[in-house]
């Protein structure tokens, strides 16, 4: 048993059985992807250990550092060591074992029934293989399947169809069974012929099939599907990606391949059939993926639950042609490809010709095939297998929830408040202070000191920021937003407008004076600037900073003081978004402006709120449309994707997809948090919790924007990557999300 120092001691451990890199096959990939990406959601919140099957015929393997246990396909005394090892390890908490009838010794891995049987441990089994009965050996195979199903706490399956088929065999058991898709990986979407350029392809019409070759494949019908095609398209290009599978090598070597190149040679299509014998990296694939025209999925098994290289085409935004195996016969419409049935090369030919002959058409069904399957990330995928297992950690920890880490805040914290801008974690004291920020932060130390976290030091952080907000006023009490480190205001304070800092600390402020944790002395402070200030709401323009006053003023108004004045101007900013929605929204675009911008869901928030305050059946009617609208726009199944800021979404025009800044999943969160309590509608949490997850890499890269190193937040997500500065916005509204979103999280 290895040991890995990397965790503290007590760190509950999820194990991950199978097959494991460097063994090259379907499984082992699997498997790593989903190691990989769950490790990488959860954090320093749970550790990723893997026991790995040693397939028979092989030399054992040099395994990474991730592979606790290691044991031998056909050695039963290797199960049994192994499985005693797992049982003495009190911080495994759950075992996932990938499932396939072949893995686990013998002709049906009978070995694994003692296994899992000796398992002290919860296991969630993923059944990639699905079949209601086997035709070489049905009662062998009925009971290895009894005895899993039974013996599994839960069991995971990557079509509806396999889910229906268990629920039917065993509807005792109906409950333990749950539907989830194949995971992809991030790739940006991009038409073929941008890469095509990359790779010496010049404008040949690229086919691509991919994976481990084997007779079960049949290429051989999409060869002889070809004539026809080139006979039209001359300058086709098949491509037949990957190595021969290792199993087939050893019983037959590579007596496949050689049939198909001289099946190629016989038809003349030498120049149209290229062979790339390799096991492809991620990477590879993915590029190879990007040059594809059309991919061709060729499954002979109509039974067959899931294809990894199908859903990696999909992933990448390509149309397919596929046999109408079960996961292609769910995933297959007119907007993403054709089935045709298996064996049938006239069906090819017809199928490829279809597809390729309208260049407009074919470019239409690559976005939807990547818009299809943006709900199909492996950050997206790995949060569903995480809210199975968190239920058996036997503690209150939430995996996904990292605690609750001030080490960035402190540091950008200095004299007189938290600083504006970062050099990766360095604070950047030429840049100053900002009352937007200060605000920010002390909306986030109100909203942890009510969920319990009040300590010493939140209580000199908290003093901090709200002697910033009062000494930001100049002597006529107008807010200034600008403030170099000596804390003197800067020329900057003369160019821009300050109503959103304004709405900001009026904001702020409110949270103090309701938050009845904190002294009354210091509510008394934050009152007195209120009251202040407050004659500066009537000077108002914008939506954004208006909608802010609502919010806050709703809060004091249902807490505080039943003030007429306040309820006046609840109602008035309130009819104000009213009246921009009617002017503004069409058929399609149930909006308050002509172009989503920042800090989007504040708008439709502070409808929701008005009603609370007001009993207004219609501030809530426009809420609830314009929040669908919203929704529909920013998610994409079920990642999250902020409007970009590299460019605003104009009505009539594109969305931008990236340079996504972290204040708008805040500002998603906090307005959906708010939607479930104000309608109770869950859908509005479920929706919540999946946009709080982008801080956490559930977004179109599959990158974690929060630094489990420093409690830190980057700036943003960008199409190579994240800005790696980690700035006081960034930091401040993950802060907030993640403190809002808590009781949520069972």
């Amino acid at each position: 048993m290895k040991n890995n120092t990397f965790y503290s001691q007590n760190t509950p451990k999820i194990l991950f059985v199978g097959t494991f890199p460097p063994t090259q096959e379907g499984i082992s990939t699997f498997n790593d992807d989903l190691v990989t990406s769950v490790q990488k959601i959860v954090g320093k919140s749970a550790m990723c250990i893997v026991a790995a099957v040693n397939l028979k015929d092989t030399t054992p393997y040099y395994f990474d550092s991730r592979v606790t246990f290691e044991f031998d396909q056909d050695s039963p005394e290797t199960y049994k060591n192994t499985v005693d090892e797992i049982n003495k390890d009190d911080d495994i908490k759950c075992v996932v074992i990938q499932h396939e009838y072949g893995i686990y010794g013998s002709l049906w891995g009978e070995f694994v029934i003692d296994f899992i049987n000796s398992l002290e441990k919860p296991i969630l089994t993923l059944m990639h293989t699905v079949l209601e009965t086997h035709h070489e050996n049905p009662r062998k195979f009925k009971e290895v399947t009894d005895k899993l199903v039974e013996r599994s706490n839960e069991i995971a399956v990557f079509s509806k169809a396999s889910k229906a088929t268990l629920s039917k065999m065993y509807p005792q058991f109906i409950d333990k069974f749950h539907f989830i898709p194949h995971g992809i990986h991030p790739v940006k979407f991009v038409l073929p012929k941008t890469v095509k350029k990359d790779m010496s392809l010049g404008d040949k019409t690229v086919l691509t099939t991919f994976g481990l070759l084997s007779r079960n494949k049949g290429i051989e019908y999409v060869i002889k599907a070809l004539p026809k095609v080139v006979e039209k398209y001359p300058d086709v290009l098949y491509q037949v990606l990957g190595q021969t599978h290792p199993i087939i090598i050893r019983k037959e070597g590579e007596l496949y391949r050689t049939e198909l190149t001289n099946l190629v040679r016989e038809l003349g299509l030498r120049r149209n059939v290229v062979f790339v014998d390799k096991f492809m990296s991620i990477d590879e694939l993915l590029k190879y993926l990007q040059a594809t025209d059309v991919y061709v999925a060729t499954s002979l098994d109509k039974n067959q639950a899931v294809s990894g290289t199908f859903s990696y085409a999909l992933g990448a935004g390509r149309a397919v042609v596929s046999t109408d195996f079960t996961q292609a016969q769910e995933m297959i419409s007119k907007n993403t490809g054709i089935l045709v049935p298996t064996k049938d090369p006239e069906a090819y030919a017809a199928a490829i010709i279809k597809l390729i002959e309208d260049k407009k058409r074919l470019s239409f069904i690559h976005r939807k095939a990547y818009e299809r399957t943006r709900s199909m990330l492996w950050t997206n995928v790995s949060v569903l297998y995480i809210n199975i297992i968190q239920k058996y950690l036997n503690n209150d920890r939430k995996l996904l929830l990292p605690e609750i880490d001030l080490t960035h805040l402190k540091k950008i914290t200095k004299k007189y408040g938290v600083l504006q801008f970062s050099k990766y974690d360095i604070p950047l004291d030429e840049f100053g202070y900002t009352l937007d920020d200060n605000a920010r932060a002390l909306v986030a130390i109100s909203w942890l000191t009510e969920r319990g976290y009040l300590t010493e030091n939140l209580k000199n952080l908290f003093r901090k920021y709200l002697r910033f907000i009062r000494i930001s006023k100049n002597g006529n009490n107008k807010f200034r937003n600008y403030f170099d480190i000596n804390m003197e205001p800067t020329d900057q304070n003369d160019k821009e407008m300050p109503e959103d800092p304004y709405g900001r600390a009026m904001f702020a402020l409110s949270e103090v004076i309701v938050n009845h944790k904190f002294s009354v002395k210091s509510r008394n402070q934050a009152k007195k600037i209120w009251n202040d200030m407050f004659y500066e709401v009537d000077n108002l323009k914008f939506l954004r900073p208006k909608s802010l006053m609502v919010i806050a003023m709703t809060k004091i108004y249902k807490s505080e003081s039943k003030s007429d004045h306040l309820l006046e101007f609840i109602v008035k900013f309130a009819d104000e978004l009213i009246q921009k929605y009617n002017e503004t929204k069409t058929e399609e675009r149930h909006w308050f402006e002509d172009e989503l911008t920042y800090n989007n869901a504040i708008l439709p928030e502070a409808l929701a709120f008005a009603h609370k305050a007001t009993g207004n059946k219609e501030y809530l009617k426009i809420s609830i449309k314009a929040f669908s609208f919203l929704i529909s726009t920013t998610f994409m199944g079920d990642v999250y994707i902020p409007i970009g800021q590299s460019k605003w979404f104009k009505k009539g025009g594109e969305r931008s997809m990236y340079d996504q800044q972290p204040e708008d999943p805040c500002s998603m969160v906090l307005g959906l948090v708010t939607m479930y309590e104000t309608t109770h509608n869950p859908k509005y949490i479920i929706l919540a919790k999946r946009a709080f997850t982008w801080f956490l890499g559930n977004n179109l890269n599959g990158l974690p924007l929060y630094n489990y190193k420093n409690g830190g937040v980057y700036d943003g997500l960008k199409e190579d990557g994240v800005n790696k500065n980690q700035g006081a916005e960034s930091l401040l509204s993950y802060i907030m999300a993640r403190t809002r979103i808590e009781p949520y999280f069972k």
